[in-house]
């Protein structure tokens, strides 16, 4: 099942046009991602596309070949990589 949700589309009702990723208050997006029943905040950014690149590497990180991006890997920079995965590892901690 898990396989199916991760290679799930943008759903009809996004406001960024990138899954995982929303339009909120004061011109920012938040990205969130779906692991385990449960949603993982990422955080937030001032552009659509950088947070795209944010939920595509957790999305890589936590369901590997199954993963379900927005965009293609070679966009994402070793700095997004960084910022992802130490944030998911701290909230594996928690």
């Amino acid at each position: 099942r898990s396989q199916n949700q991760a290679n799930k589309g943008v759903p009809i009702n996004n406001t960024s046009d990138y899954k995982g990723v929303s339009w909120r208050k004061g011109k920012v997006v938040e990205t969130r991602i779906r692991y385990k029943g449960s949603r993982l905040y990422l955080g937030r950014l001032e552009h659509a596309q950088d947070a795209a690149l944010d939920y595509d590497v957790a999305s890589r990180h936590l369901y590997g070949a199954f993963a379900g991006c927005n965009l293609p890997e070679q966009l994402m920079t070793v700095s997004i990589c960084e910022m992802t995965l130490a944030h998911l590892a701290r909230r594996r901690e928690e």
